[in-house]
């Protein structure tokens, strides 16, 4: 069976003037272990190594869609899923 989720974690899991979202949301999708995983609303994790490091820490491969709006939206796949295209 293959497990899918899907979340909009606004503004990229760090709301301006609050707290950092992204511990919270890795416990979460690793909990979860979903094999797909699409994120929307991933504002700065096409910046550094955001997104590589978010995906490690669940066990999954990111595929970034980058945004003119800067709101990126991203697909991850656990291993051994890969994207063809």
């Amino acid at each position: 069976m293959l497990r899918m989720m899907t979340w909009n974690i606004r503004t990229g899991g760090r709301d301006r003037g609050g707290p950092d979202r992204r511990d919270r949301l890795a416990r979460v999708v690793a909990a979860q272990r979903p094999d797909v995983l699409a994120l929307q609303e991933l504002r700065d994790f096409d910046s550094g190594d955001v997104l590589g490091d978010f995906a490690g820490r669940v066990g999954m491969r990111p595929h970034l869609a980058r945004s003119c709006f800067g709101q990126p939206v991203a697909v991850l796949l656990r291993p051994p899923l890969r994207a063809l295209a």
